[in-house]
């Protein structure tokens, strides 16, 4: 047995195909004739820079938007990228909306005045202060013409269309829609955001919500100027937002809410700040400190923006440059390693020449003074060596030769002077010389040899000395 919900008709969401170079998004939302409160009509997503993300934050903002109990609309600029974790300041997303309350019309349940809102949003546009403002004034005038008119002709003109349209043509409400919405050729057009990041603020100062009261008659032209400059504030900050509004539908979590109230219905708040339109002030950086306790920030053009494809092709013909690169330099002469002097003024090049003179002399004459220390130093040390005795050329004649070792074997003795005496044999009565040795004089036991004549002086080998002092030949 099918159910009631199975007997009702499927609802699709007309959508639409915007241009390439489309600056503004139209959404409508409300009561749908014979279904329930859902988009009228709304582009197709994802397309361009407009994202799903963007498409969810704008479906929760136009859902619950609602005037208050003496208004005849609400008015929200909306922050579409307070989630987004890649975000840039001034490279995001904002939508305008206006919520009405459609009288003399009831909706699918029987209920009087259904609600309609229409949103245009934006993604990375250069949206400043006068962008805003003049596109709000523009949706504005399109959905409330003026106060002269009728009340019944200024609540949703178009939603009437739609809703006998539903129920008589259904054919003909896709064809109403897109005249509709190509009708608002006064909206300004803003060019892709080059707008830089301007003004830091810390999180952990920011108000939970700032309300800002205005006379009851206040003109929306005054309201909407205000908003706008706030919101093209931060738009250019790293402040967490969701909505700046005049309706009376609950805070966004996540980020501040600012809220235009009417003096008669202004309240105090203890968890926010509360301020008189008046005392905003009209200077942006002085907005910011005052409002949310923000900086200005050193003005840097963002980098610019580019897709994995762009990245994907620049690294290959990256990779396609070294390749080749590495290709040809095979013969090709190797570059010099020496660095390149830099070029000088000849006054420059002529000091330098003084300066490099001036230490090489300095450093010879520290080298000179060295070497003449060290050669004083040598002729000292042979002066104070005593020159070794010598033998005259006969002597060494007659001497046998001495082996390569004589000077550290043991001495040996003439062949006729027989065995060594024993040692019982010596002469006790000996006295050993108590006088400490001194190396410039000999000993006093030793015998000199005489003076060798004027022949070549040859030095004599060393002749091996008796037990007992006396040489012994």
């Amino acid at each position: 047995m099918a159910s009631s919900s199975d007997a009702r008709p499927r609802y699709v969401v007309p959508r639409y195909r915007a241009p390439e170079d489309a600056v503004w998004y139209h959404v409508l939302h409300g009561n749908v004739p014979g279904y329930q409160i859902d988009f009228m009509y709304c582009p197709e997503v994802p397309h361009g820079a407009f994202t799903q993300t963007h498409f969810g934050h704008l479906a929760r903002l136009m859902k619950y938007i609602e005037p208050r109990a003496r208004a005849r609309y609400a008015f929200a600029l909306g922050n579409l990228s307070r989630d987004d974790v890649q975000h840039e300041p001034g490279h995001g997303g904002l939508a305008l909306i206006f919520g009405l309350r459609v009288q003399g019309v009831l909706d699918h349940a029987g209920r009087a005045m259904p609600p309609y809102a229409h949103g245009i949003l934006a993604v990375d546009r250069a949206l400043d202060a006068v962008t805003l403002r003049d596109a709000a004034l523009v949706l504005h005038q399109r959905l409330l013409p003026g106060a002269g008119e009728p009340h019944k002709d200024t609540s949703g003109r178009l939603y009437r269309k739609y809703a006998r349209a539903v129920r008589q043509h259904p054919g003909t409400v896709e064809r109403l829609l897109r005249r509709y919405i190509d009708s608002f050729e006064a909206l300004p057009q803003p060019g892709p955001s080059r707008l830089p990041w301007s003004f830091l603020a810390d999180e952990s100062a920011l108000p939970e919500r700032i309300t800002i009261v205005h006379p009851d008659d206040a003109p929306f032209a005054r309201i909407a100027a205000t908003a706008a400059r706030l919101g093209a504030m931060l738009y250019r900050s790293n402040i967490k937002w969701t909505t700046i509004s005049s309706g009376r539908e609950f805070d966004i979590p996540g980020g501040v809410s600012i809220r235009f109230v009417p003096a008669g219905e202004a309240t105090s708040d203890p968890a926010g700040l509360v301020v008189s339109i008046d005392d905003v002030p009209e200077d942006e950086a002085t907005m910011a400190q005052t409002l949310f306790g923000a900086r200005p920030r050193a003005s840097v053009a963002p980098p610019a923006r580019v897709g994995w494809r762009e990245r994907d092709s620049a690294k290959k013909a990256a990779e396609a440059t070294v390749s080749r690169k590495h290709s040809s330099a095979e013969g090709a002469p190797r570059p010099s390693l020496l660095p390149t002097a830099p070029s000088l003024d000849p006054e420059e090049l002529l000091r330098d020449r003084r300066a490099q003179e001036s230490a090489s002399r300095k450093r010879l004459w520290i080298a000179l003074g060295a070497a003449s220390a060290g050669l004083g130093a040598i002729a000292a040390i042979l002066a104070s060596t005593p020159e070794p005795p010598s033998v005259p050329v006969s002597a060494l004649a007659s001497s046998p030769p001495l082996s390569p070792l004589a000077s550290t074997a043991s001495p040996q003795l003439p062949r006729d002077a027989g065995p060594p005496p024993p040692a019982q044999a010596l002469d006790p009565t000996r006295k050993v010389s108590k006088e400490p040795w001194r190396p410039n004089r000999p000993p006093k036991d030793e015998v000199t040899a005489p003076e060798p004549t004027a022949s070549a002086r040859v030095p004599a080998p060393a002749t091996p000395h008796a037990i007992g002092g006396k040489p012994r030949f």
